[in-house]
């Protein structure tokens, strides 16, 4: 994996201390509960350091159970506190949690993310939760996920962005959480997508002469009867010069048919 990175919640994080301990990253919470959450202080902090910031949103544990209009309410307060903290509220990523065992039922928590979806969209939408939680949000189309350890059996799912995989140190004071990223984007905030490379110009060679037309090939005459007399017509098949001529006269007909070699 890439570079070291902690999360925390209820606490004032030391900077300069997560500075010297090789700190790259660190997520803080948004929820309903202001003693839990992020503050502007800290947001302009990590980024004066040059450390990324992450966000997580969580109310309850089971949160991620309550349904899509629960999802829709949860994205909603999340783009409001990034706003008032002065964060990309327009663009920034949101790890909504599920901080329990899915053991075989991660469907439960679909139509909650699709709630989130509806509000921020799929690529913004992200998940914290154990292996088979973070998979199938994956599967289902979403792009940003943090695993943890925690009830994933020994289990990783390499599309992960960010994994967390040990809890319960302390860091200045501070508890907080030990995570990984595994790549340039992993859900920080302002994170600016490189510009992709120009196509290069395609090999020209000498232009190839074009083939001399070839001859003309008569199609079978066309025999056509209407309103009494008879029409004969033939055209060539590269599209040269057509004929046509009209008689009465089936003698006449055959003749000029003979003629133009045509039977």
């Amino acid at each position: 994996m890439g570079e070291f990175g902690i999360d925390y919640a209820w606490g004032v994080p030391n900077i300069t201390v997560f500075k010297r301990m090789g700190v790259h990253f660190a997520g803080g919470y948004l929820s309903p509960d202001p003693s839990k959450n992020i503050t502007a202080a800290e947001y302009r902090a990590f980024e004066k350091a040059g450390m990324g910031m992450i966000s997580f949103w969580e109310s309850t544990a089971s949160r991620a159970l309550d349904g899509k209009s629960a999802g829709e309410h949860d994205a909603e307060q999340a783009v409001a506190q990034i706003k008032q903290l002065g964060g990309p509220y327009k663009t920034a990523p949101v790890l909504f949690t599920q901080d329990f065992g899915s053991y075989g039922g991660a469907w439960r928590t679909d139509a909650y993310h699709d709630g989130t979806a509806r509000v921020i969209g799929k690529y913004r939408a992200g998940k914290y939760g154990d292996y088979e939680a973070c998979a199938r949000h994956l599967s289902r189309g979403y792009h940003y996920v943090c695993q943890t350890y925690a009830w994933s059996g020994g289990r990783w799912d390499p599309r992960a962005q960010l994994r967390q995989y040990s809890n319960g140190h302390t860091i200045a004071g501070l508890s907080v959480d030990f995570d990984t990223e595994s790549g340039a984007d992993y859900g920080q905030w302002g994170y600016v997508h490189p510009a992709p490379k120009p196509m290069p110009e395609p090999k020209r060679g000498p232009l190839k002469p074009r083939p001399e037309p070839k001859p003309a090939v008569m199609t079978p005459a066309l025999w056509h009867v209407l309103l009494g007399y008879i029409r004969l017509h033939y055209a060539p098949a590269n599209w040269g010069r057509a004929w046509h001529q009209e008689t009465s006269n089936p003698a006449h007909a055959y003749a000029l048919l003979k003629a133009k070699k045509l039977i």
